[in-house]
């Protein structure tokens, strides 16, 4: 029995896994155009700043115009974090909507692995709900992606603390500011800006992902019963002569 032949739901559930397999290839074109865009807006904002530095450095201004550029610089790169942030969450919708399809061609390949089970060694994708990898596995391209921009976030955030330290340094020195409290301010500083790092790529932008991706991942298994025992490739491939 072909089931590809012999029926109509069969074809059917080829034509859908088209769809579905094209609506994947969609989201992993969306995906790298948001990653192509984030990458992009922070090259040009790190650009941006280096030229701002060299004008300063170049020119004479006074100390209040010193502070008002290093003012809009720490701005660009708050809001960079700021458009990160939704950034990453619709990269989290659209991870998750891929991981739907995806579902949706595994059901299809059990579908016909049911109906022919001799082509089942000839499979190396996952065959039903519970091959399934979670929706956020570490090491695979979307984890990696989520991680990527959550580090610019992160350095975005750090950067835009850090950068009026040098204002900070020059007006303690100029106050006749003792070296050892000018150190420690310093020190403090830089402290801070770690700590902002910290907070932005592991608890707003990389967790807030991972956190999305779990919760649709326990609403999956409350709904299905189904626990996913992922293992790419784990059956006995055909011998070929």
């Amino acid at each position: 029995m072909d089931p590809r032949k012999d029926s109509p739901a069969s074809e059917f559930l080829l034509v859908e896994y088209q769809n579905l397999y094209q609506n994947v290839m969609a989201i992993e074109r969306r995906l790298f155009h948001h990653l192509l865009f984030c990458l992009i807006t922070f090259i040009g904002i790190v650009t941006a700043s280096l030229a701002l530095y060299q004008l300063l450095m170049l020119a004479t201004p006074s100390t209040n115009e010193r502070a008002a550029a290093v003012a809009r610089l720490s701005l660009l790169f708050v809001l960079f974090v700021i458009v990160g942030q939704f950034e990453l969450r619709l990269i989290g919708s659209l991870h998750i909507q891929k991981v739907k399809f995806i579902e949706g061609l595994a059901q299809i390949r059990q579908y016909f692995v049911a109906n022919e089970e001799a082509i089942a060694p000839y499979l190396a994708l996952p065959v039903g709900l519970h091959k399934n990898p979670p929706s956020f596995s570490p090491r695979s391209q979307d984890w990696y992606l989520v991680v990527f921009l959550s580090l610019m976030n992160g350095l975005a955030a750090a950067i835009a603390w850090v950068s009026p330290l040098w204002i900070l340094a020059l007006w303690l020195v100029h106050t006749h500011t003792p070296t050892i409290i000018v150190g420690a301010a310093v020190s403090i500083w830089i402290l801070l800006g770690l700590a902002a790092f910290g907070l932005v790529f592991l608890k707003w932008s990389y967790q807030s992902v991972a956190d999305s991706c779990s919760i649709y991942d326990r609403a999956h298994e409350e709904k299905t019963g189904i626990t996913n025992g992922y293992g790419l490739i784990e059956q006995a491939r055909p011998r070929s002569r």
